[in-house]
């Protein structure tokens, strides 16, 4: 039985409108993933890291994709006028998600 790579992808917090709330990716990273052999994971927005650490234990690895702009605090930087939409929920996960991963590098 071959065993694919697990590559976790953080999701995005879609708001609620027609449907409810929910989390999403836009399927371009999971076929680009699947096209190069892994098997994509995709993980949500989570406020609790011990849930978050059992997801990231299992990767093997994390494709961060793009989206809104990082809050400049995060990195010891003052908001500027011209950023763009700041999603602070998601800004946690996938920094969290990053430090372990660096941590482990």
């Amino acid at each position: 039985m071959s065993r694919f790579p697990l590559i976790g992808l953080p999701t995005l917090a879609i708001p609620p409108g027609p449907k409810p709330p929910r989390f999403g990716i836009n399927q371009s990273y999971v076929r680009a993933l699947v096209a190069a052999g892994c098997a994509p994971v995709l993980i949500p927005i989570l406020d609790d890291d011990d849930r978050l650490r059992a997801i990231y234990e299992r990767l093997d690895g994390i494709v961060f994709p793009g989206g809104a702009d990082v809050a400049p605090q995060e990195y010891g930087e003052e908001p500027i006028d011209n950023v763009n939409i700041i999603e602070a929920p998601r800004d946690r996960t996938e920094l969290t998600l990053a430090r372990w991963a660096f941590a482990d590098d």
